[in-house]
């Protein structure tokens, strides 16, 4: 009797322990700091929704013409709480919220393991949901979804406990509790995240697979959801706008995340879901045997897999909320080890792992490490910055990620477009598609628009030719130049004291290309430092402006042509400028670290200065999936100071012997290099 009790006891720690780690390890991993563009529209709607007092019923961010139109904001709760957060306790309460969230969720979705497979299948799970980590990870934003999967592991949990449910007396208020808390749920639910939806069709599944004697209960729970799906300020409308984005295909080819996975994307986003794939058809015949009440889960889990391999924005969903069949249908596995094996090693693994896996996937791409706050890498900075100081009502043309920042830091904009896709519908967003590939759509279409503020990208290639259009249009100036971003504007865009204070800029251009500092080297006149010195004090520009200071110091070093790179110092001078220059081009490499030519540059500094690694992250990065002629010859050079002579000698032979290489100077200098290789500074 003792043994049998110190083995139940061992039981029950080990799935206390396995409940722990696997919150422990879930909210570890979404600890990082805000970086997704979404994040900053919804801090602006909450704003909007406590500055009013009210939820609005109309659209007021758009420039569609005519009168204002019927905007149902389905995520309006979820908006409204994470301004209130941010406002009152700063962006970490925003992010500390989103991990408590996945910390329920995991808690939710061991305890359904642990209730219909016993420890095992609780361990087991745990061990599951810490795999998914780095496959997960970047998806673990702070967003409204974070929240609909913890409701749907919540929904998990309930439906379980439901779907035992029994005719006898007893069990009514057990039951009537269940059902009202699904009701609630629903409610914030349907007010929180447009994925309400799975939790009709888990509901629904559960309804037709349980135990007869659950099911009236069942449809009770169901009948609670349609009537919680009309408590919201819009009343029914948010659950048909919902159906209609579900049903509507054309959706799907509207924004990346909403794509299946591409060949661009890491291997892991498409390596993980696929095992867990695998793992989830070879346990679903012993979840389908050993968990009654969870079989339910198989056709949600089907749906949520075809989901997942057609839309990459429903990866976590799928990974996470079916690891408890993964748990229940591989326990039979872990019941053949040893008792102490299970009740001690896999628990102090899953403890271990906890730490370890949300550790080792922060250094995975995009490398989000272990953090709180606010992150405004990659947004337009100056430009929101500009707009909300001396904008009047600023009407916006931009990307939709760009314009989900500018809306939160100039509140008067407004815009062609934004990140409320389903608002704008699938024909005016493949218009604006348009508007950015072809320079008649686009003049048509900002005219329409009465557009007077352009944002765009000078690094991505969709948007270098909306820098095109402007550039050579005398009606628009540009005004401000950030690492990443341009803004132009209209004559009058500004008020009087906007545009005195930023006229136009005229020597500094907004694109990476040497050739233009190169000419502006020889001048250096006094509009281009008065124009550097005005950027330097807005936030987002330390990228472009170390990128221009360190080529402008480097310019009397200059092999040939812009794409000739710098000849290795001779003398004292020489290694004066490129100790000057290294901090200024280290800093463009930091902040803009996707060019190919910056990061090539700096890989060739830092071979200069003997910092290997430094110079073989660089020229990696450089080189990507098509390496063009910088990065390619900056890899030579760091071969050539690592003393592999013989392998640049043939890479150096090659090139010499086609004709554009004959005379070519970088790779003259590689040659002369080979037998008498460059010193190290000391």
């Amino acid at each position: 009797m003792k043994g049998e009790s110190r083995l139940a006891s061992g039981t029950v720690r080990s799935g206390i322990i396995a409940s722990a780690a696997a919150a422990a390890a879930l909210a570890l991993a979404g600890l990082y700091r805000g970086n997704n563009p979404d994040t900053f529209g919804h801090l602006a709607q909450g704003r909007q929704i406590a500055s009013l007092g009210r939820v609005p019923a109309l659209d007021t961010w758009s420039l569609l013409p005519g009168s204002a139109r019927p905007w149902h904001n389905y995520e309006w709760l979820s908006d409204l709480g994470t301004w209130l957060a941010y406002q009152t306790l700063g962006y970490p309460a925003v992010t500390l919220f989103k991990c408590g969230l996945l910390a329920i969720a995991a808690l939710c979705l061991v305890t359904t393991a642990r209730r219909a497979g016993g420890a095992a299948a609780a361990t087991l799970t745990c061990l599951t949901l810490i795999s998914t980590i780095p496959a997960i990870r970047a998806r673990l934003s702070d967003r409204p979804h974070v929240l609909g999967i913890a409701l749907a592991a919540a929904y998990l949990l309930l439906l379980t406990s439901l779907g035992t449910q029994t005719a006898e007396p007893t069990q009514r208020r057990r039951g009537t509790l269940l059902v009202a808390a699904l009701f609630v749920l629903h409610v914030v639910w349907i007010n929180a995240h447009g994925s309400h939806l799975l939790g009709v069709l888990m509901t629904l599944s559960f309804l037709v697979l349980s135990a007869p004697t659950a099911r009236r209960w069942l449809a009770c729970a169901l009948a609670a959801q349609l009537v919680a799906s009309c408590c919201s300020p819009y009343g029914p409308a948010i659950v048909l706008d919902a159906v209609e984005h579900v049903v509507d295909a054309r959706y799907r080819s509207l924004v990346s995340e909403w794509l299946p996975w591409q060949e661009h994307d890491p291997v892991w986003l498409q390596l993980g879901p696929a095992l867990h794939g695998t793992l989830l058809t070879l346990c679903a015949p012993h979840s389908w045997r050993r968990a009654p009440a969870l079989r339910a889960m198989l056709p949600v889990a089907l749906v949520l897999g075809a989901a997942c391999f057609r839309s990459i924005r429903f990866l976590g969903e799928f990974m996470l909320l079916t690891s408890p069949l993964i748990g229940v249908g591989g326990a039979a596995y872990l019941a053949t080890l040893p008792p102490r094996f299970l009740r001690y090693l896999v628990p102090a693994c899953a403890v271990l792992l906890a730490v370890l896996v949300p550790l080792g996937a922060a250094q995975l791409p995009p490398k989000l490490g272990i953090s709180t706050g606010l992150s405004y890498d990659g947004t337009p900075r100056a430009a929101g910055s500009l707009l909300a100081r001396h904008g009047v009502a600023p009407r916006v043309f931009a990307s939709m990620q760009d314009s989900w920042f500018t809306m939160f830091a100039a509140p008067k904009s407004r815009f062609a477009i934004d990140g409320r896709v389903p608002f704008y519908g699938p024909d005016y967003v493949q218009g604006i598609q348009r508007a950015f590939a072809e320079r008649e759509a686009f003049r048509q279409l900002t005219r329409a628009l009465d557009v007077d503020v352009v944002i765009a990208s000078h690094t991505v290639v969709g948007e270098q030719q909306v820098r095109g259009y402007v550039a050579r249009d005398p009606a628009w100036s540009l005004v401000m130049i950030e690492d990443l971003h341009a803004t132009y504007v209209r004559t009058g865009a500004l008020d009087a004291r906007g545009a005195e204070r930023y006229p136009r800029l005229h020597q500094l251009q907004p694109d990476y290309d040497m050739s233009w500092i190169l000419s502006a080297a020889a001048e250096r006149s006094d509009e281009l430092v008065r124009e550097l010195e005005r950027l330097r004090r807005e936030p987002g520009t330390s990228g472009y402006l170390g990128w221009v200071e360190g080529i402008l110091t480097l310019a009397p070093l200059r092999r040939g042509g812009a794409s000739d790179g710098f000849r290795w110092p001779r003398d004292e001078h020489d290694w004066a400028l490129y100790r000057r220059a290294r901090p200024s081009i280290a800093e463009a490499a930091l902040h803009v670290a996707d060019v190919p030519v910056v990061m090539a540059l700096h890989a060739a500094l830092s071979a200069v200065f003997c910092d290997f690694s430094a110079a073989t992250r660089a020229v990696d990065r450089a080189l990507g999936d098509q390496p063009s002629r910088e990065p390619l010859l900056a890899a030579q050079e760091i071969k050539l100071r690592q003393g592999r002579a013989d392998e640049v000698r043939q890479v150096v032979t090659a090139a010499r012997a086609l004709p554009e290489g004959r005379a070519d100077p970088w790779l003259a200098e590689l040659a002369s290099g080979l037998d008498n290789a460059p010193a190290c500074p000391h």
